[in-house]
């Protein structure tokens, strides 16, 4: 019998036992003529076997990159007062889509954070376009195992204001210099009730006590309100830097007649900071901020 007439019964062969059997198995065959017919099997076993390592490999190579591109909930190296727990660091750039009198508009916005022994600082500036100006606020205060212990709050928008919290009097003196307030139990400002809320969650144990609410003082330059929050669901959301999981926290109604709206994404990905905030009004003026990067260093 000829060479060729035995590769073609071993084809025959083949193809009765494995009528999927690969092109590349009959490519071998027709290819290595020389090879006696006992070789023949042994090469296409292992190339086989060959195939089906670099798969798994593959495929693992794939899982592990996908696993390695998921930060960590909190860093090796996370703060822990009590039950919160903060990261030392945190810079968030966020890309803005806004709408203001029917007029649509695209800004920037960044959220700095940062933890030194008991003290910390944050602070967030946003860069609007052509006439709106720029607007920056800074948060500095105490880090304790009640959360965040504000001393200091300033806005400045065209002016700059300054809110004074004497943790130790329990008193408070807003912007104008001429009021006073007492200090409340948890009492927050307009940007530390961000991270009061991430710290709180970073230090809870899965699973989410979803549908349960907080109330929290917080305090603006000229005004002090009480928020209430609840923790609505664990969202998966689509945002310029990406998809990232985020829990999904709404500020309930402030009053009968509040028609203000701000929802909030934290993301347990990235210590439970703001991947997105959403402030909607009655006639149709949104600011819709997401993220668009994150750094965990300086």
């Amino acid at each position: 019998m000829s060479i060729r007439q035995a590769l073609n019964d071993r084809i025959h062969v083949l193809r009765q036992a494995r009528p999927a059997a690969s092109l590349i198995q009959v490519a071998w065959l027709y290819a290595m003529p020389f090879f006696r017919l006992s070789d023949v099997k042994n090469m296409l076993f292992l190339i086989s076997s060959a195939v089906r390592w670099i798969a798994l490999v593959f495929f693992w190579g794939l899982l592990g990159s996908s696993v390695m591109a998921q930060p960590s909930a909190l860093g090796a190296n996370y703060m822990q007062f009590g039950a919160f727990k903060f990261n030392p660091y945190a810079q968030l750039d966020y890309q803005i889509n806004g709408q203001t009198r029917g007029l649509n508009y695209n800004a920037q916005a960044q959220i700095t954070w940062k933890a030194t022994g008991q003290n910390y600082n944050a602070k967030f500036d946003i860069k609007m376009p052509l006439f709106f100006g720029t607007r920056t606020q800074v948060s500095e205060g105490l880090l304790s195992d009640q959360g965040l212990k504000p001393v200091t709050f300033s806005d400045r928008h065209r002016k700059s204001q300054t809110v004074s919290i004497d943790q130790t009097a329990g008193q408070i003196r807003l912007a104008d210099g001429n009021t006073s307030l007492p200090l409340e139990k948890l009492h927050q400002d307009a940007l530390s009730v961000f991270f009061q809320l991430g710290g709180l969650l970073a230090g809870l144990n899965e699973p989410y006590p979803f549908s349960s609410t907080l109330r929290l003082p917080v305090l603006m330059a000229q005004t002090n309100e009480h928020w209430t929050f609840k923790l609505e669901s664990l969202d998966n959301l689509k945002l310029p830097m990406g998809e990232v999981p985020a829990l999904k926290v709404l500020r309930l109604p402030r009053s009968p007649t509040d028609k203000q709206k701000l929802t909030l994404w934290l993301s347990p990905n990235l210590g439970f900071l703001p991947v997105r905030i959403l402030i909607e009004e009655e006639n149709q003026d949104l600011v819709d901020q997401r993220l668009l990067a994150f750094k965990s260093s300086p």
